[in-house]
C-alpha cells in the first residue's frame, strides 16, 4: 500500500515500529532514504541546490525522507547529494562528494527523483567518465573480516557491457588495495567478489537482472561460501579460497575504486551491510525491504 505524504508517495511501512535495525541491529554501514533504526538521531542526506550551491542536512519526518524541506530548500532548481549519512558506525561511514559535477542528483527542476513513486538518488551519466557520479568514504574504514551480508534497493539504466559498483571497498590504486566488491554490476548480472591476502579474488554472480527494474540486490558470505541473488530468489554460490583481505581502504556507494573509477549507472534508495552470518535472518530482512519500496 502507498499514502501520500506532503504530496510526495511513501510507503506504508514508513511509520511501522520497530524499524528494520532494531530488529536487525548487527548492522556495520547502512545508508537510506527512509530511517533504519530508532538510536540514529541525524540527518538521511546533506543537499547541495544548483541556483546558489548552498547545502542544507535533510532529515526524516514520519522515519521518512523529509520530502517537504527537501524541495523547499531545492525551489525549482537541481538538488545533489554531497553527502549520504550512515545510520549505524559512526561519521566515518558517512560517504561524500566534494566535487559538484560527481555529485549524484535527488531532485531535477525542483522535482523529486524518484524509483517505484519513492525517492532515490541518481547517478545519472548515460556514458561514465571521470567527472561520473560517486559518494566514498573520507578515509579508510574497517572492512568485514569473514562474514557478511549485503543488500541495496537500486536499478540499473543498463546492462551492457561494463562494470559499476553498488556497494564496494576496491582501492584499485595499489595492489593491496583490493579488497572488497560486495555488490558491483557485470554487464546483466552482480557480482560479490572477494580478494584473499596472496591477492587472488573469488567471486559468484547472481542471475541476470532487467535493465531499469527496481531490485533488492543482495550478497553474502558464510563461512567459506559466496552467495550472490535478486530479491528472496536463489541464490548463485561459489567457494572463496584463501584468508580474506582486510586492508583499511575507502567504501564506496555507487562507485568503485574510491569514487575514481566503475560508476554505477541508474537509482539507489538503500544500502545496508550486515556483519555475520544472517542466514536466518536474510529471507525476513528482504521481505522487509521489498515491502517497504513496493518490490513485488
Amino acid at each position: 500500500m502507498i499514502l501520500a505524504i506532503n504530496g510526495i508517495f511513501a510507503s506504508s511501512m514508513a511509520v511501522s515500529l520497530p524499524l528494520l535495525l532494531d530488529t536487525y541491529p548487527n548492522s556495520t554501514s547502512a545508508y537510506s532514504l527512509r530511517k533504519l533504526t530508532n538510536a540514529y538521531t541525524g540527518s538521511a542526506i546533506r543537499v547541495r541546490r544548483s541556483s546558489d550551491n548552498a547545502e542544507q542536512d535533510i532529515g526524516f519526518v514520519a522515519n521518512i525522507l523529509d520530502t517537504a524541506t527537501l524541495l523547499s530548500f531545492c525551489l525549482a532548481t537541481n538538488g545533489f547529494v554531497t553527502k549520504w549519512y550512515s545510520q549505524v558506525g559512526g561519521s566515518t561511514f558517512d560517504v561524500l562528494q566534494t566535487t559538484a559535477i560527481k555529485q549524484p542528483k535527488i531532485v531535477s527542476t525542483g522535482a523529486l527523483n524518484t524509483l517505484n513513486l519513492l525517492a532515490c538518488v541518481t547517478y545519472a551519466l548515460a556514458v561514465p567518465t571521470a567527472n561520473s557520479n560517486a559518494l566514498s568514504t573520507a578515509a579508510g574504514v574497517t572492512v568485514q573480516n569473514g562474514q557478511y551480508f549485503t543488500c541495496a534497493v537500486a536499478a540499473s539504466t543498463t546492462i551492457a557491457a561494463g562494470q559499476g559498483a553498488i556497494v564496494d571497498q576496491d582501492d584499485q590504486v595499489t595492489p593491496s588495495g583490493r579488497v572488497a566488491q560486495y555488490l558491483y554490476r557485470n554487464a546483466d548480472a552482480v557480482r560479490n567478489l572477494l580478494f584473499n591476502t596472496t591477492g587472488a579474488f573469488s567471486q559468484v554472480s547472481t542471475p541476470v537482472f532487467t535493465a531499469n527494474t527496481q531490485i533488492v540486490f543482495n550478497s553474502s558470505k558464510v563461512s567459506a561460501v559466496l552467495y550472490a541473488g535478486l530479491n528472496n530468489g536463489v541464490n548463485n554460490s561459489s567457494g572463496f579460497a584463501g584468508t580474506q583481505r582486510t586492508t583499511v581502504v575507502k567504501l564506496s556507494i555507487g562507485c568503485g575504486n574510491n569514487g575514481i573509477s566503475e560508476f554505477w549507472q541508474g537509482s539507489i534508495q538503500e544500502a545496508i551491510t550486515f556483519d555475520g552470518d544472517n542466514s536466518a535472518n536474510k529471507t525476513a530482512i528482504i521481505t522487509n525491504i521489498k515491502s517497504y519500496y513496493g518490490i513485488v
